[in-house]
């Protein structure tokens, strides 16, 4: 797989996404949105969904701006772009859509197991370089947030709540939100984590 250093960050690899839209029509981005990739947790699912979003050889559309493992983080398409990762408008265009290797079906102990831990570390670090230079708030947004399209983190199912078009629910009720703000906050974000809300 041949890749190249990202615009965004020179230390992620990028591959391009097969499908996305140049640009961000509705604006910048407004929300970090955390998704699962529903693939095993392995040591190459980064390079491996990283793959499948540059050929999408089964025809779908589909796409996320990042795809992270427990040793190894992808770029697939460049923030200043839409990604086609959660099924609705607003998700799209004013997400910065994140892919974690494993599940939404997961248990609280297998999030906190090693190979979540290290991912979860290494995405948070990312996320908290974005969050500030795009000034999201280290917070997650309610419902209600999201509808008046105010700025933190949130998932795919509360977009698919607050907006429609999807059925998915990831990454799970037992995502740990608390420690996403603790990582970000840990990261060096130039953000204020305004509140615990979720």
């Amino acid at each position: 797989m041949s890749t190249v250093p990202a615009a965004d960050h020179p230390d992620v690899e990028f591959l391009q996404a097969k499908s996305y839209a140049k640009g961000r029509a509705d604006g910048p981005p407004l929300w970090m949105v955390w998704h699962t990739t529903e693939e095993d947790e392995l040591g190459d699912t980064a390079e491996r969904v990283a793959s499948y979003f540059h050929t999408l050889s089964d025809g779908r559309s589909v796409s996320s701006h990042y795809i992270h493992d427990n040793n190894s983080s992808m770029q697939s398409v460049r923030l200043a772009d839409t990604a086609f990762t959660v099924g609705n408008r607003p998700g799209n265009y004013r997400g910065i859509n994140v892919e974690l290797a494993g599940s939404a079906s997961q248990s609280a102990s297998q999030w906190a197991d090693p190979y979540s831990q290290a991912m979860l570390a290494r995405a948070c670090a990312i996320a908290a370089r974005d969050m500030t230079e795009y000034k999201i708030p280290n917070r997650w947004c309610t419902i209600e947030q999201l509808k008046a399209k105010q700025p933190g983190h949130t998932t795919h199912n509360d977009l698919r709540v607050a907006f429609g078009g999807t059925t998915h629910t990831d990454p799970g009720s037992n995502f740990p939100r608390g420690q996403v703000l603790e990582l970000v906050a840990s990261g060096g974000a130039d953000v204020t984590t305004l509140d615990d809300t979720f």
